[in-house]
């Protein structure tokens, strides 16, 4: 098994491999191979609910979630990503030491161990699992209501979380705001659009690993909150209409 369940990618993984003959006695010498394969791992929160902790897009018109910094690579399917041959010790075990590409994404990989007893040539498998995250703090969002008009003001609340939902105090959050307007290319056919920071600013969690902040639409359109947590970026989009303003 893992010797942890979550690894930061600076890390070195290492599993411990054990194997035992029905009696109890250690399968000395025993040949081993490993597979290593990968697929992208999603942070939802945890046991933090209400916030979100993805990245929100406006694509053509329909605002998508991602989990990851790279949103037009969404995949859930698993890969390969290397394998190789292990010899047990004498008492029946080994610890491989895994090497892993540096990637873009957080992961969550599976080692599979396939032991073969050198005598009677019979085989025994097995799988597990471990996380591997690019930094140990992620940045929840949550506004006070679903949609503004001209001239509201959102009650914004962010909270700093690790990999399984409990609140880290006192960490440092990068804020930033931008008004999102379309252009349309007659050569193209497309809308190219452009981002325009209104504010931007750094906060710190308190006690209870919250900040909060109180943000007024001045003109209607698009809005993009962006809130980061070192290399995890949380966005909400939001539009904004004209409301009773004629």
């Amino acid at each position: 098994k893992a010797q942890k369940e979550v690894y930061l990618m600076s890390e070195t993984p290492k599993i411990e491999v054990e194997a035992n003959y029905y009696i109890g006695l250690p399968l000395a010498s025993g040949e081993g191979e490993y597979t290593l394969s990968s697929q992208d791992f999603y942070f939802d929160g945890g046991k933090t609910t209400g916030y979100i902790f993805w990245e929100e897009r406006n694509v053509w018109g329909w605002y998508m979630r991602d989990y990851s910094s790279k949103w037009w690579n969404y995949d859930t399917s698993s890969q390969t990503e290397k394998s190789g041959k292990f010899i047990l010790w004498s008492l029946g075990k080994t610890t491989l030491s895994l090497d892993l590409e540096k990637a873009l994404k957080d992961k969550i990989y599976t080692v599979s161990t396939t032991i073969t007893d050198p005598n009677t040539k019979k085989s025994i498998a097995s799988n597990t699992s471990f996380t591997s995250i690019r930094n140990k703090i992620f940045a929840g969002l949550q506004f006070d209501k679903y949609y503004y008009a001209y001239k509201d003001r959102a009650n914004i609340s962010f909270i700093s979380v690790d990999v399984e939902g409990n609140k880290m105090a006192n960490q440092k959050l990068s804020y930033a705001v931008y008004k999102v307007d379309y252009t349309y290319d007659e050569n193209t056919f497309q809308y190219n659009s452009k981002d325009t920071l209104v504010t931007e600013k750094m906060l710190t969690t308190g006690a209870n690993a919250e900040a909060k902040e109180v943000f007024e639409f001045t003109q209607y359109g698009e809005y993009r909150f962006e809130i980061k947590a070192w290399e995890y970026t949380t966005s909400k989009t939001i539009y904004v209409s004209w409301g009773d303003i004629l």
